[in-house]
C-alpha cells in the first residue's frame, strides 16, 4: 500500500504540474498521449483503491480547484460549465464509446446519430450574445471560471456584431492562429530579438490574454464556432451548426453526420487526410451524439461529457542523430541555435535541420552533440527536437558549446535581460547588414520583387551596397559585371526598386528595421505623427501614449533617431524619393462601414488588398456569410465565390473595388 500511495501522490503532482504549464504558461511539456496515460493510470489506481482518493485529485474536478489556473484579474464565471473531452486513440476506443452510449440510451431509440468534426488545436472560448448583441467572451480557464477577453474577441472582426435572436445565446468555439500567420509572426519576432512561440496553439492562447486588443488584432487570430450551448434553434447539433453558418458565424466546413461505426471511422480518417493541406492545426476529430435529448440522458462525469469523445491523431515523429549545432545571427543580432541532423524523412519531406529556439531550450532538453533525438514538425511545418532518446547511449556525445563571441564577426556577445538569448551588437556584422537589407526589400516592407538572398550576397561581396540606402543608388554597369546578370534581369530589378518608391510611409518606416517596432506599431506611429520629422522630435512620453506602444519600444525609437549613422541612412532614403509622410488622400476618407471577403488570384498579394480596404474603415473577413457586403474575386475563385452567389452577396473585381473606395475619398 505504501508504494501505491507514493505513486498516487506522484501522479497527482505530475498532472497538476502539467495542468499549470498548459493552462497558465501555454506550455505543452508532454504530448496529449503521455498526459492521457498518466491520467488513465491515476483513474485506475483510484478505481482499484477508492479509499485513497483525496478531494484535490485531478479526477475530482476540471482544472485547478482553487481557480489558480486563471491568471487574469478580469474573471467570468461560465453560465454553462466548459468541460474537457476524453481522448481516444484507436478504433476500439471509438467502438467502446459508442457501446457505452447505446447502453444508457432509452430502449425506444433505434438509431443514434453522431456528428464528426475536426478538433482544432487552439484555445477554447465561450461567446455570449444578449439582446442580439455580443456582450461577453471568455477563455475556458478551469472550466468554471475563465478570463474576460471580450475586447480581444471583438478586435478579430470575425463575429457578427448583432444577431436576430434577442434572448441569451451562448456559443462555444476555438480561437486559432493560421500556420502561415504563425510562421510570419515568428520570423518577425526573431528579427526583433523576441522569444519565438513554440507552436500556433500557444501563440493563440497567449495572444488572447494580451491586455492590448490592438496587438491582439495584429496577431491575425481566427475563430471556428462548434456548438450552441444556450439558445439552441434545433433539437440536434448538426442542424445548429448549419444555423450558425447561416447566421454569419465562422464554422469549419468539414463536419459529417453518421450512425454506423464504419462510416464514423471513415469520416475521422477523411479529416486526417485533409489536414496536411490546411492553414490551421488540427490534432484529431471529435465524435458527438447529435440529438440533444440523448445528450441530456447521458450527462457528464466530473471532468468529461459522456456524449462526446476526441479521437487524437498521432503526430508524425522520427529519430535521427544530432551532428552539430549552428548558431545563426539574425538582423537584430539575435543568436539562434539550429540543430544539424542526419537527414531523415518526416511528413513527406527530408529534414536535415531543426530549431532549438534558444539556450534555455538546449538546457531543458538536455541534448548533446551525438545524441539520438526525436523530431516532430511543429504545426506540421517547422521541424523541432522534442526529446532525446535516452535508451540509445553514445559514449562520444559532448556538450553543446554556447558561443560567447559572434560566429560571423567574432565580436563579444551580450545577453538579453533573461539570459536566454545572446546578441551581437556590432552593427557592421555581415549577418546583421545582410539581414537588414533583406528585411527592407521583403514583401511586408518595400516589396522589391527579385531582391533575394543570392543577389544581396553578391552585392555585399562586391561592395556594391553597404546598407539599405545604397539600394536606390545602384549602378547598372557595375551590376552587369557580376556573374549571372543579363541586361533584361538588371532592368527588371532596377524597375522593381524604382516602383518600391511608391510604397506608403508606414512600410518605409517598418523596412528601416527599428528593433521591436513591428508592422502594427509603425502604422500606429505614422497615424499619430504623420511624418518623419514629427516622429524624430517626439518624446518617449508622447510615443508611449499611443495605445499599443509600450515605453520600451518608445525608448528604442527615440534612441534610434539620436544615432548619427541611422540619421544619415534616413536622409539618403529621403533624398532618393521615398515617402516619409502619410498620404493626404488617406487622411480625410469617409469611413466605409462594409464587410469584404477576398478570394482568387489578384494583381497584388491578398494582404495588399486587405490593408487597402481596412484603411477605409471597412472590415475584411475570411468567410462568406449573409452579412458579407462584397466578395472581391480574382481568377480561379473557388468555394467562396459559389457561396457568395448562393447568398446573393455582390461579387466585384478590382476595378469595381477602386470605384467603391474612390467614393469614400
Amino acid at each position: 500500500m505504501d508504494k501505491i500511495l507514493a505513486r498516487y501522490k506522484e501522479l497527482i503532482a505530475l498532472i497538476e504540474k502539467y495542468n499549470q504549464e498548459y493552462y497558465v504558461k501555454n506550455i505543452s511539456a508532454i504530448s496529449d498521449y503521455e498526459y492521457d496515460q498518466l491520467y488513465k493510470e491515476l483513474t485506475q489506481l483510484e478505481e482499484a483503491n477508492p479509499e485513497i482518493i483525496i478531494r484535490t485529485s485531478p479526477t475530482q474536478f476540471v482544472g485547478d480547484i482553487d481557480n489558480n489556473l486563471v491568471s487574469s484579474d478580469k474573471k467570468i464565471e461560465h453560465q454553462i460549465r466548459m468541460y474537457s473531452l476524453e481522448n481516444s486513440y484507436s478504433r476500439e476506443d471509438i467502438i467502446e464509446f459508442i457501446d457505452k452510449v447505446k447502453k444508457v440510451v432509452s430502449a425506444n431509440v433505434k438509431s443514434i446519430e453522431f456528428v464528426i468534426e475536426p478538433k482544432i488545436d487552439g484555445a477554447a472560448v465561450s461567446i455570449k450574445y444578449s439582446g442580439g448583441v455580443l456582450v461577453e467572451a471568455a477563455t475556458r480557464g478551469d472550466g468554471v471560471i475563465g478570463e474576460d477577453i471580450l475586447d480581444n474577441i471583438k478586435s478579430l472582426g470575425v463575429l457578427p456584431e448583432s444577431i436576430e435572436d434577442k434572448g441569451d445565446v451562448i456559443i462555444r468555439g476555438e480561437a486559432y492562429m493560421p500556420i502561415s500567420t504563425f510562421n510570419k509572426l515568428n520570423i518577425e519576432r526573431e528579427a526583433e530579438g523576441k522569444t519565438l512561440f513554440a507552436n500556433p496553439r500557444n501563440a493563440a492562447a497567449g495572444s488572447l490574454k494580451l491586455l492590448d486588443s490592438v496587438k491582439v488584432a495584429s496577431r491575425g487570430l481566427k475563430l471556428f464556432l462548434y456548438s450552441v450551448d444556450l439558445g439552441r434553434k434545433n433539437s440536434n447539433h448538426f442542424d445548429d451548426l448549419k444555423y450558425l453558418e447561416e447566421s454569419g458565424f465562422p464554422v469549419n466546413e468539414n463536419y459529417f453526420k453518421f450512425s454506423e461505426t464504419d462510416d464514423i471511422m471513415d469520416a475521422i480518417f477523411k479529416v486526417e487526410k485533409i489536414r496536411d493541406g490546411l492553414d490551421y492545426e488540427l490534432d484529431g476529430a471529435v465524435v458527438k451524439v447529435n440529438d440533444y435529448a440523448i445528450r441530456d440522458e447521458l450527462g457528464h462525469t466530473s471532468k468529461y461529457p459522456r456524449f462526446a469523445i476526441s479521437y487524437k491523431y498521432k503526430s508524425e515523429s522520427a529519430r535521427t542523430k544530432l551532428l552539430s549545432v549552428t548558431f545563426q545571427v539574425g538582423r537584430t543580432g539575435a543568436i539562434t541555435p539550429v540543430a544539424e541532423l542526419v537527414p531523415v524523412s518526416l511528413s513527406g519531406s527530408v529534414i536535415a535541420r531543426a530549431t532549438l529556439h534558444n539556450n534555455d531550450e538546449i538546457k531543458r532538453l538536455g541534448v548533446r552533440i551525438g545524441d539520438t533525438v526525436i523530431i516532430e514538425k511543429g504545426g506540421e511545418v517547422i521541424p523541432k527536437i522534442i526529446s532525446v532518446d535516452r535508451d540509445i547511449f553514445n559514449a562520444d556525445s559532448r556538450e553543446i558549446e554556447v558561443p560567447t563571441v559572434c560566429p560571423v564577426c567574432n565580436s563579444t556577445l551580450t545577453n538579453d535581460i533573461s539570459g536566454v538569448k545572446g546578441y551581437c551588437i556590432n552593427r557592421e556584422c555581415p549577418a546583421i547588414v545582410q539581414g537588414n537589407i533583406l528585411h527592407f526589400g521583403s514583401r511586408d516592407a518595400m516589396d522589391i520583387k527579385g531582391f533575394g538572398v543570392r543577389i544581396v550576397e553578391q552585392f555585399l561581396e562586391h561592395n556594391i551596397i553597404k546598407d539599405i540606402s545604397d539600394i536606390y543608388n545602384l549602378d547598372r554597369k557595375e551590376i552587369l559585371k557580376l556573374e549571372g546578370f543579363q541586361s533584361q534581369s538588371v532592368d527588371n530589378l532596377l524597375e522593381a526598386i524604382e516602383q518600391s518608391k511608391s510604397q506608403p510611409f508606414h512600410r518605409v518606416l517598418y523596412g528601416i528595421g527599428i528593433k521591436n517596432i513591428g508592422r502594427t506599431a509603425t502604422k500606429l506611429i505614422v497615424k499619430q505623427f504623420g511624418d518623419i520629422d514629427t516622429i524624430m522630435k517626439a518624446t518617449e512620453e508622447e510615443i508611449s501614449s499611443i495605445y499599443g506602444i509600450g515605453i520600451g519600444s518608445a525608448s528604442i525609437l527615440v534612441n534610434f533617431f539620436k544615432d548619427d549613422i541611422n540619421m544619415k541612412i534616413v536622409d539618403r532614403l529621403r533624398s532618393s524619393g521615398l515617402k516619409f509622410e502619410k498620404e493626404p488622400d488617406l487622411l480625410n476618407k469617409t469611413a466605409l462601414d462594409k464587410s469584404f471577403v477576398i478570394t482568387g488570384k489578384l494583381s497584388h498579394e491578398r494582404q495588399y488588398f486587405k490593408d487597402l480596404i481596412e484603411s477605409y474603415g471597412a472590415r475584411v473577413s475570411s468567410s462568406v456569410s449573409k452579412n458579407t457586403d462584397y466578395l472581391l474575386a480574382g481568377t480561379d475563385a473557388g468555394s467562396k465565390l459559389k457561396k457568395a452567389l448562393e447568398l446573393g452577396v455582390k461579387v466585384i473585381d478590382e476595378n469595381e473595388l477602386n470605384t467603391i473606395l474612390s467614393g469614400c475619398s
